[in-house]
């Protein structure tokens, strides 16, 4: 299982977000966020709150019963929208689905 802390980061990077944007999104000082990012300190889930809230993220706790299905979900989701606008052309002509701008 990923680190909370972990996630962020690797969320935060693949958005080319910098620690300094996201400490200003969040109302924290940018060494606050690394060490939050590197372990070096634990936060408060209210803190923890407020990152994610910068980052458009929303936290959600899962049933232990039911975290497969929702991680089985979530990997779907994601292979979905693994299909970028350049794809999505040549998907609709293979599939004969006409094209709305003609």
């Amino acid at each position: 299982m990923i680190k909370i802390s972990a996630f962020i980061k690797n969320y935060r990077k693949q958005r080319n977000i910098s620690q300094s944007k996201l400490a200003e999104l969040s109302g924290f000082h940018q060494k606050g966020v690394s060490k939050f990012e590197s372990n070096q300190i634990d936060v408060r889930l209210s803190t923890f709150e407020q990152l994610a809230q910068a980052l458009d993220l929303k936290i959600v706790l899962v049933p232990r019963q039911q975290y497969s299905a929702v991680q089985q979900f979530i990997q779907s989701e994601q292979v979905q929208q693994e299909i970028t606008k350049q794809e999505l052309p040549s998907l609709l002509d293979q599939y004969g689905v006409p094209d709305d701008e003609d």
